[in-house]
């Protein structure tokens, strides 16, 4: 007779008089998981390749893994319950996420889950799960009082660094470096047509345009940057990419943003953190009330 598992604390176990058919891994009330839905979810997180795990680690992934199935199966229930169906809503919402995600990482996600059928019902499923906690955790709100406190404890959240707009030629001979360098000096061409006409960077072809960023977003031979004055360049630089010449644009000192103006965005954080919470809550007292079963040999074979 096949065993059934009981594993605490994440499935509450009720037992019941036959074991599960060899097919299914577990049940949730009337709902069943197939051996081929977990094998799916593994196959995901190691993206085809075999899984370099075994003993213990093996089977806590697993285990995990068949949560979450669960989970699902439990919000799906719940979704029924209170009348919570796809409809219009969910079709413009798919047209909208397939326009965010770009044809290329769409059909990528499509080959990932096995189709475009099951990457749908993985989008499908999240969308619910999202209406079913507006519906147990959307009275939710944050006070003013909440808002600023979280501001004046995280103000180094808040400060926008020091930024450098920078034009930039790479090439990979350091002869040829100097050469332009030397015509830069001289001015007998603009930064921005040798760019296009040298560089072998991307950017090159709109005159080297790096755009702003800050100490941390490059490598440290590009330190030398944030030295320079408007309009001044940077001596020949070695990097692993070549060799690269520097001129900067524009430059913006180190900001800190006022709470009025981060307020919405600390609304959305901490929205969210809380309604996650209470949306786990609420997860866990309907797992405790429901009868989950888990096929403790079929866990054991998959893989």
């Amino acid at each position: 007779m096949r065993k059934v598992l009981l594993i605490l604390p994440l499935f509450l176990f009720f037992a019941c008089q036959q074991s599960l058919p060899p097919e299914f891994v577990a049940r949730v009330n009337d709902e069943y998981i197939k051996r081929e839905e977990l094998a799916k979810e593994i196959a995901l997180v190691f993206e085809g390749e075999s899984p370099d795990l075994s003993g213990e680690s093996w089977m806590a992934l697993k285990k995990s893994l068949l949560e979450g199935l669960i989970e699902r199966k439990i919000v799906l229930e719940a979704a029924k319950e209170m009348g919570i169906e796809e409809g219009e809503e969910w079709k413009q919402s798919l047209s909208l996420l397939k326009e965010g995600y770009g044809e290329q990482e769409w059909q990528e996600m499509v080959r990932r889950y096995g189709g475009e059928e099951e990457w749908q019902k993985g989008l499908k499923e999240a969308f619910i799960r999202g209406k079913v906690m507006d519906a147990v955790c959307g009275g939710i709100q944050v006070g003013e009082e909440e808002l600023k406190r979280y501001y004046d404890e995280h103000k180094e959240d808040f400060r926008v660094p020091e930024r450098v707009r920078v034009r930039q030629i790479v090439v990979q001979d350091y002869r040829k470096a100097m050469k332009i360098h030397k015509l830069l000096r001289r001015k007998k061409a603009s930064f921005e047509d040798l760019a296009r006409r040298y560089s072998i960077a991307p950017e090159g072809k709109e005159g080297g345009d790096l755009g702003f960023f800050c100490r941390e977003e490059m490598p440290q031979e590009f330190e030398a940057v944030f030295s320079l004055k408007v309009g001044q360049i940077s001596r020949v630089i070695q990097s692993p990419y070549g060799y690269h010449i520097f001129k900067v644009e524009e430059k913006k000192k180190a900001t800190q943003l006022e709470f009025p103006q981060v307020k919405e965005r600390i609304r959305d954080w901490i929205l969210q953190e809380k309604r996650e919470e209470c949306f786990q809550k609420w997860l866990k007292e309907r797992k405790e009330k429901a009868r989950i079963e888990i096929n403790e040999e079929a866990l054991e074979e998959i893989g």
